[in-house]
């Protein structure tokens, strides 16, 4: 749904041809466009705000579901439930959060949160988060429960507890072709607060930071500020 949930195939000679009609039919030329420009040239993340004067909806439906965070002995049946794609041990054990959103005890969907650095492999960027920022990411629903607003429920609730516990904004970045994504934040109340990316031609790049996220920060500092160093 977010930055971590953008698609991770690679372009290949021999699947160009299908994977091409494959995003035209599901997000049309305009899509595949930036698509290709994103393996060549160009990438660029939708960044989305929610603050506290805001608080996400409360949804229905949601009898028999509950939020929780899984602990460092929970880490294998998570795994199982992800179906890899995460490092969960070196997540957890760097001070990142993993919240579930559990039906009995089954795992329907997750989240994950941080508050130190907003980590987005898909831009190899590595982002400083101001004190009361969280940032939401790989964001990931059960492929036998997807279709029943797990996501939307996990998101909304995540974001209210988080802001009730006294955090300022939650934040998360979203492809802009990714249309469930920038739907589903919409609805929630979140508000595109921004744009950060890069532009690159082999080993030179130049990343961008188009934000109004806490613009009355003391200093008159906007997030996001690029840190030091890349992701891992």
């Amino acid at each position: 749904m977010n930055g971590q949930d953008s698609d991770r195939r690679k372009w290949t000679v021999t699947g160009i041809a299908g994977r091409s009609a494959e995003v035209v039919r599901s997000e049309g030329v305009k899509s595949l466009w930036f698509r290709i420009l994103g393996e060549l040239v160009y990438r660029r993340l939708v960044l989305f705000s929610c603050r506290q004067e805001r608080l996400p909806p409360g949804l229905p439906g949601s009898a028999g579901l509950t939020l929780a965070t899984i602990a460092d002995s929970e880490r294998d049946a998570y795994e199982r439930f992800r179906g890899g794609g995460i490092d969960c041990r070196r997540l957890l054990q760097s001070g990142k959060r993993c919240w579930v959103l559990r039906s009995g005890s089954e795992i329907v969907s997750s989240c994950w949160t941080a508050t130190d650095f907003a980590e987005i492999p898909y831009l190899g960027l590595r982002i400083r988060l101001a004190p009361g920022q969280v940032y939401l990411f790989d964001t990931y629903t059960a492929p036998a429960c997807r279709g029943r607003s797990h996501a939307s429920r996990l998101v909304a609730e995540l974001a209210r507890t988080c802001l009730q516990q006294g955090e300022r904004a939650v934040i998360s970045a979203v492809l802009p072709e990714n249309r469930g994504g920038m739907t589903l934040f919409g609805r929630l109340g979140f508000r595109q607060a921004g744009v950060v990316g890069y532009f690159g031609i082999g080993p030179w790049r130049r990343e961008f930071c188009r934000s109004a996220i806490e613009p009355d920060e003391p200093g008159g500092k906007r997030f996001p500020r690029l840190a030091d160093g890349k992701t891992g």
